[in-house]
């Protein structure tokens, strides 16, 4: 049985699905290192994850279609408001996937599997609001060219900073933002409505 005493309660819960442990370890990584505010639990089989959707009421399944067999795991999710993400490793018919909110592939990028998630969960911006409003008008810029691609000699260019000036808000922006990637800083921007999606 799941103990959820060690969940924090306002932490989003992320209940991950799949018979692969490199699956299930794989999506658990991506978004505990770009998704704050989420706790993961992963499982393995069909019996054992609708003992944990019972258990921890998350609000979000992500999982293969293969486990929800007769759509019970969906179901359950239908009636409790949690929504369900298939996350598919193999090809299945569109009718198997009727019954989930959204659907995303082992094979998808982690900056799409991370939107499709902040998505379903709806994120809220407003501690990104808080976060944004330390940033100066300089920083703003510099996260847009970031995720538009630019690297750190043509921001420098662009902005007529130096290359070591622009490496400096790069850390002092993800300092701020509390982030650790460019994957998590492309995924703030966009929910911030900075660069489209």
């Amino acid at each position: 049985m799941i103990n959820d005493s060690t969940i924090n309660k306002q932490a989003t819960v992320i209940v991950i699905a799949d018979d692969s442990a490199i699956v299930r370890e794989g999506m658990s990584a991506v978004l505990s290192n770009n998704v704050s505010g989420v706790h993961i639990i992963t499982t393995d089989s069909k019996d054992t994850a609708l003992e944990t959707l019972v258990a921890v009421s998350p609000q979000l399944l992500i999982m293969s279609p293969v486990l929800n067999i007769h759509s019970e795991l969906t179901s359950y999710c239908r009636k409790t408001g949690c929504k369900t993400l298939a996350l598919m490793s193999t090809v299945v018919s569109t009718g198997d996937l009727c019954d989930y909110d959204a659907a995303i592939t082992i094979f998808d990028s982690p900056m799409d599997i991370i939107s499709q998630v902040v998505a379903l969960l709806n994120v809220s911006s407003s501690s990104a609001t808080t976060d944004a409003e330390s940033l100066s008008n300089r920083e703003r810029e510099i996260v847009i060219d970031l995720v538009n691609g630019l690297n750190n000699k043509e921001i420098s260019q662009r902005l007529g900073l130096s290359v070591n000036t622009v490496i400096t808000h790069r850390r002092n922006i993800l300092h701020k933002l509390k982030l650790h990637s460019m994957a998590s800083l492309t995924l703030y921007a966009v929910r911030m409505g900075w660069v489209p999606l």
